[in-house]
């Protein structure tokens, strides 16, 4: 189990309140909040990229692996697609997978100035699992990406997740659509500073309401 105790990241001001969360293997939990809430923050902390705060991060087993995939790809423009999936892992056929996992297989020779965002996407998310991780951090994946490509992203993170359902997935957005299909919990962020100001069940008959009440 991941357990978070989070009492404050303070700058000039709080920017992140009194947080506690949890995630059981093979959870997938969405914060949910809007654009600028300090939802990238909370999830630079748990990468171990910010350490400006106070309180504890607990793992139950040792540290474990973790893949982070960023708002941005992030691909290094200097190296083709299997170049930057090799710089962190040496298994040539789990590349390999995690290519065709991804659909990107015919583009692994291409450099990312040659990929859609669609497509940079995918290969953050494959640069993200090839590494096995025990938790997987997803900062609004499927941001700016049109309707459809949005949806094909939605349905591989899902399929991706029945393929590895150990591996734990805290996700934030600020797009309820993605809490509703991709969580198992949905947690709401809110206030200032921002702590968790509720958790709601997606599968809920009246999750839509609970949801309206509190992002509306």
């Amino acid at each position: 189990m991941l357990e978070l105790h989070l009492h404050a990241k303070v700058l000039v001001r709080p920017i992140l309140g009194e947080i506690r969360l949890s995630l059981d293997a093979g959870e997938r939990v969405c914060l949910l909040g809007p654009s600028g809430i300090g939802k990238t923050t909370l999830m630079n902390i748990l990468a171990g990229l910010d350490t400006e705060f106070s309180g504890q991060i607990r793992f139950s087993g040792g540290q474990p692996k973790i893949g982070y995939m960023f708002q941005e790809p992030r691909l290094l423009p200097w190296r083709t697609l299997r170049q930057n999936l090799a710089l962190v892992c040496h298994q040539p056929a789990l590349i390999d997978e995690l290519l065709h996992a991804v659909d990107l297989h015919t583009a692994q020779d291409l450099y990312p100035n040659q990929l859609s965002l669609g497509m940079a996407r995918r290969a953050a998310l494959a640069r993200c699992l090839v590494i096995q991780p025990d938790l997987i951090l997803l900062d609004e994946p499927l941001v700016s990406l049109d309707p459809k490509s949005a949806e094909q992203m939605r349905q591989l993170i899902l399929r991706l997740h029945q393929t590895y359902p150990q591996t734990r997935m805290l996700m934030v957005t600020h797009d309820p659509v993605d809490a509703e299909v991709l969580a198992d919990r949905v947690l709401i962020l809110g206030g200032q500073p921002a702590q968790i100001r509720a958790e709601l069940d997606p599968q809920a008959p009246d999750f839509q309401q609970q949801l309206h009440a509190y992002t509306a």
